[in-house]
């Protein structure tokens, strides 16, 4: 039987818009919109014949929305490395068992666009200093 390795559809080749959430999981009520995916109210509807992008870029306000972060360089990594322990015992000459201990997730880009929203992502600042309240989009450094 083959296996439904997914849909080739989905593989992205070429240019496509970077967007950061404006909540995340340490602003009070997250659990209520972690299942905001594309397509839901929460996250903006699809429109028939428009693009998601502008879907995303017209939901600039409310408890739920995205932030296009411009332009970008050399696309977006996403780096998966796990740590390994092992138990080691005297009647055995090798590990007698290996297990997963952590597991570290990193997703890198390089933010062309060097607004002040974006420096204040990079530093891991807090939701309310990223949103259209605190800062101007069109603030520059």
């Amino acid at each position: 039987m083959a296996q439904n390795a997914g849909n080739a559809k989905n593989i992205l080749v070429g240019a496509s818009p970077l967007f950061i959430s404006n909540i995340d999981s340490t602003v009070a009520g997250y659990a209520t919109y972690e299942n905001s995916e594309p397509g839901t109210t929460n996250a903006g509807a699809f429109v028939t014949g428009t693009s998601y992008t502008n879907t995303l870029n017209a939901k600039d306000s409310g408890t739920f929305y995205y932030r296009n972060v411009g332009f970008t360089n050399n696309g977006l990594q996403i780096t998966y490395n796990p740590t390994y322990d092992s138990v080691t015992v005297d009647q055995l000459l090798d590990t007698a068992k290996l297990f997963k201990s952590a597991m570290e997730v990193m997703i890198a880009t390089e933010l062309s666009e060097g607004t002040l929203e974006n420096t204040l992502v990079i530093f891991g600042q807090p939701d309310d200093p990223t949103n259209n309240t605190a800062i101007s989009q069109d603030n520059t450094i």
